[in-house]
């Protein structure tokens, strides 16, 4: 059976074909742009998203020269790098608690490497560093540091803590100055180490507190 030829001298089967890879062609070429639309339009919210930025590091304003045992910490801002999964704000409850250790032993697990400033407790902790002058403070230590320091005569003891001989420094954290460091003077003149009621001592800070709260804070001068 010969094929039907058309005036342009091809065979009919031969148009059909080439017909049909035509139409192929274009329908590849459409399911082609629009997969590559497709893309795009997943793809485009990812690469228009701004990177998250990492949290700023908290700083620390020490209001006067301050000590942590025999280690120096001058007045001034610091910043706290966490590390170890320690967050922000653990880091700086922690910064503060340091600053009023009574006798400069960090509560365990905890240790200071003095050379690096950095505390550690295992794998966690965090480092400080002086931050940039005029860098605003996220936090400060608690009270207010009284003028001088409190001469304490001869050895004592109150509520089983010694309290040698020797210049202490004294934050009030509430009333005045004058009226705790009354208060701190009548506690030591008291036969025997017992506190009286409402008086209570926390051993680690050297806190005095009633019932209404804490009172002041002494520690030895450095």
């Amino acid at each position: 059976m010969r094929s039907r030829v058309l005036k342009t001298g091809r065979p009919i089967a031969a148009i059909v074909v080439t017909m049909f890879r035509t139409s192929l062609l274009l329908a590849t070429a459409r399911v082609a742009a629009i997969a590559a639309f497709t893309s795009m339009v997943v793809l485009a919210p990812r690469a228009l998203a701004a990177p998250v930025a990492s949290p700023p590091a908290p700083t620390f304003q020490v209001l006067h020269n301050d000590h942590i045992g025999a280690v120096g910490v001058p007045a001034g801002a610091y910043t706290l790098t966490p590390f170890g999964g320690l967050t922000s704000t653990q880091a700086t409850q922690r910064f503060s608690r340091f600053l009023q250790d009574y006798d400069g032993v960090l509560p365990a697990p905890w240790t200071l490497d003095p050379a690096t400033m950095t505390f550690s407790a295992g794998t966690l902790g965090f480092t400080i560093a002086p931050a940039a002058p005029g860098t605003p403070a996220s936090a400060t230590t608690p009270g207010r540091r009284c003028p001088g320091v409190f001469q304490v005569e001869h050895d004592d003891r109150i509520a089983g803590i010694a309290f040698p001989a020797g210049a202490y420094q004294f934050t009030s954290l509430r009333s005045t100055c004058s009226t705790n460091m009354s208060s701190f003077r009548r506690l030591l003149a008291r036969p025997g180490s017992t506190l009286p009621a409402p008086w209570s001592l926390n051993a680690q800070t050297g806190t005095f507190s009633t019932a209404a709260g804490a009172r002041f804070q002494v520690k030895p001068a450095a």
